[in-house]
């Protein structure tokens, strides 16, 4: 009996020793796999920031304009603005026709004016041509005012931009553009 009883512990020794061992091995295979899977993961995200560093790195691409130039731009051809940059006095009217979707409409943004005039209508910037260009370009006209004088509001990637033309019989009229901008 004894001796039966030695033979059963030495089996469940033996049995413990190559289950234990086969178990080991399978797992310390499957970690090793698992840690490769995660390194080359780690390289592979890795590579992935140094190469959007990279982009970062380059200089700015010199097509890109400011969203202020880029406004000034559609009315430069026209006449040989004034430009005014001080303009913490200028209030451009609200969206009186349409309400836009614009949480930030209220935001205090800088502006930018341009002021051409006194001058003759005849030989100024066609009120209409002025319209056509914002309106070609994405602003919408949420506010028309009468005419003569005209203040229209227009609005883009709310953003606010006047357009007034004020007329007298005697001197001309004196045309603004005013626009709100963020860069």
């Amino acid at each position: 009996m004894q001796k039966n009883l030695l033979i059963i512990i030495i089996v469940i020794i033996l049995t413990a020793i190559i289950v234990g061992g086969a178990v080991y091995f399978w797992q310390s295979s499957s970690f090793a796999k698992e840690k490769q899977q995660l390194e080359k993961l780690v390289q592979d995200l890795n590579n992935q920031i140094q190469n959007l560093q990279s982009q970062l790195d380059k200089p700015a691409d010199k097509n890109i304009v400011s969203e202020k130039e880029a406004t000034y731009n559609l009315f430069k051809d026209l006449v040989d603005w004034r430009i005014n940059e001080n303009t913490d006095k200028v209030f451009i009217g609200e969206c009186v026709d349409s309400k836009p979707d614009c949480p930030l409409l209220y935001v205090s943004y800088p502006v930018y004016e341009l002021s051409y005039g006194p001058i003759d209508p005849a030989i100024g910037p066609q009120i209409d041509t002025m319209r056509s260009i914002l309106q070609s370009n994405g602003w919408i006209k949420c506010t028309q005012g009468v005419e003569p004088p005209v203040r229209d509001t227009y609005i883009k990637n709310c953003k606010k931009l006047q357009l007034n033309i004020d007329g007298s019989q005697g001197v001309g009229y004196l045309y603004n553009i005013q626009f709100e901008y963020s860069d």
